[in-house]
């Protein structure tokens, strides 16, 4: 989506009220990013960026969005170098800000962008839109271990998300003892949620992650209906479900997750017979 559609996602993002704050990040430094030709950024020793644009139209409103690139570069020159094609989307907008044209010059002082390890900052207003800067992040790598109890082949998918952005994603390929390694690059220090994911068997579970330098994090999952963690469906679970409903114990967390097993509101008897029907080969819950 480019040039034509650019005034049109413009104004509905504006129009939204799409201002998304991130978190500065102190892996930020000077040398992460690079200015287009007309534009100067400077990095403060907090983080926040100050990008200054002279030319524009005084008086006119302009936007400045930081947006994911699908790229292998591993430099912010390198992107400005040549230039990848963008989309504005959802799924691609990182940071949002608008500010009024003076004197000939716009200014976006101190802004926190969201760290992405491949990232425009694109200028739009009464224009086409002009990219003004990149932002390649190094940052640290992420990396540990999915145990997929039961398993014995497989891939799992670890991604890392922070808010509603996702910033990274790993594949571990899942071996003959249910265990697989995963691996995420270029991530810089914060708090994540980090998900983790295998096919519909598999419940999908989260992490709250913190990191502050390399991190090795290990995580596990369970099929469906397993709510003790051994990586069986037994008489086991489904008395343990029976005892949740009957109140005469309680799941909780993730256990709980895991004996939704109609995906419904709630852990019912409706669980409790499909992991019964399960055990007695009558039924699969993993279809």
């Amino acid at each position: 989506m480019k040039k034509n559609a650019w005034k049109m996602v413009l104004c509905l993002a504006l129009a939204a009220a799409m201002l998304m704050t991130g978190v500065a990040m102190a892996a930020i430094a000077q040398g992460d990013v690079a200015a287009a030709q007309g534009t100067t950024i400077t990095v403060g020793a907090d983080g926040k960026l100050t990008v200054a644009v002279s030319g524009v139209t005084t008086g006119s409103q302009y936007a400045l969005l930081q947006v994911k690139v699908n790229t292998q570069a591993t430099s912010a020159a390198e992107l400005l170098a040549d230039p990848p094609a963008y989309d504005v989307g959802e799924d691609t907008i990182l940071y949002l800000d608008q500010f009024q044209a003076a004197d000939g010059k716009v200014t976006f002082a101190n802004f926190q962008p969201m760290m992405a390890a491949n990232s425009l900052f694109i200028l739009g207003g009464d224009t086409e839109p002009k990219v003004v800067g990149a932002m390649v992040s190094q940052g640290v790598t992420v990396t540990g271990t999915v145990t997929a109890k039961g398993a014995t082949s497989g891939t799992a998918t670890v991604e890392l998300f922070q808010e509603s952005s996702k910033v990274g994603e790993g594949t571990a390929t899942i071996g003959a003892n249910g265990t697989g390694t995963y691996t995420i690059d270029g991530v810089a220090n914060g708090q994540y949620t980090m998900k983790v994911s295998s096919g519909t068997k598999y419940v999908a579970r989260e992490y709250t992650v913190n990191v502050t330098g390399a991190l090795t994090q290990n995580v596990e999952i369970w099929p469906k209906g397993d709510v003790n963690g051994d990586g069986n469906i037994n008489m086991t679970d489904y008395t343990g479900i029976l005892r949740h409903v009957k109140q005469t114990s309680t799941l909780t967390d993730y256990a709980l997750q895991c004996a939704n097993a109609d995906g419904a509101s709630g852990v019912n008897m409706t669980d409790y017979t499909a992991v019964l029907r399960h055990v007695k080969q009558a039924g699969s819950l993993w279809k």
